[in-house]
């Protein structure tokens, strides 16, 4: 008899609960289901299920617990905030180059010494002459600076992602050289290669700060090495303050190198400091 009543109690519980579930279809005005969904589920009851489809979120659950549901969509389903993303890259470069050396002849009668013209006839100097003995001294130095500054923008909202890449195609020239059974063929062309600069970002926004996975690059050719590509790329996750400069990273570099003969000296050397900053900004509707 006890077990029968429990079993009532139990089913007439049951029946209570299920009488009191609702279904309720919310329709969603700015935002997609699974932008919305993970911040919901937790408030849902056990037993309860929500789902999403096109623009609307299904809920089964309590009538009180719908409704809870209810007052947190209208909380979370905000227009989506329209951000600019800006990203400089800034590059900055100094060389300099000096040498000195000596020349000229110097002897008596049949016997002469003598040295090489300089090797920079352009270069201030001094030159001593006595009969036919003559003396020279040459100095040259340089230095030169180049600054190189890139900024790219791109509009995207928050939570979604965003690319941007702007390049050129550069002539390169090809020279090869075929081994054939008449011996070798030698034959040059030119081949075009594409090289761009650009960045792929993620932002998400918290009030007043953006948190953002970004990944920048940058590609030239070099100065240096004929057909050679100078590539800088980087990437990483930050976070800051909207319409901030946020420093994502950078580097330098230095060489250096000196030659010298019996009358000649020579120094050069290079400094190359490069740095990425991100910008995000808010666009007002």
């Amino acid at each position: 008899m006890k077990h029968t009543l429990a079993f009532v109690i139990a089913l007439a519980a049951a029946l209570a609960a299920l009488a009191q579930e609702k279904m309720e279809i919310l329709v969603l005005r700015h935002r997609q289901p699974e932008q919305v969904i993970p911040a919901l589920t937790p408030l849902l009851e056990k037993g309860g299920s929500l789902s999403g489809m096109s623009n609307r979120i299904i809920v089964r659950s309590s009538a009180r617990n719908v409704e809870e549901i209810r007052r947190a969509l209208a909380a979370i389903d905000t227009p989506l905030r329209r951000l600019m993303i800006s990203v400089k890259q800034e590059e900055a470069a100094e060389a300099d180059r000096s040498a000195a050396e000596v020349s000229g002849s110097i002897g008596t009668g049949a016997a002469r010494i003598a040295t090489p013209a300089p090797r920079v006839p352009g270069a201030p100097g001094i030159e001593v002459r006595r009969g036919e003995n003559a003396a020279r001294a040459r100095v040259y130095s340089s230095r030169g600076r180049s600054d190189e500054r890139m900024i790219q923008q791109v509009q995207t909202v928050e939570g979604a992602a965003a690319f941007i890449e702007l390049g050129q195609s550069f002539p390169v020239p090809l020279r090869q050289t075929v081994i054939g059974p008449l011996g070798a063929i030698v034959s040059e062309s030119v081949v075009y290669r594409d090289l761009g600069s650009g960045f792929r970002a993620r932002p998400s926004v918290i009030g007043d700060r953006v948190t953002i996975e970004i990944a920048p690059r940058q590609e030239s050719l070099s100065a240096v090495v004929p057909g050679a590509v100078r590539s800088h790329r980087l990437s990483t996750t930050v976070s800051g303050r909207l319409g901030e400069w946020i420093a994502l990273g950078g580097g330098s570099g230095a060489t250096a190198a000196e030659g010298s003969g019996v009358t000649s000296y020579s120094t050069r050397g290079s400094l190359e400091s490069r740095r990425v900053l991100l910008k995000v900004e808010e666009i007002p509707d």
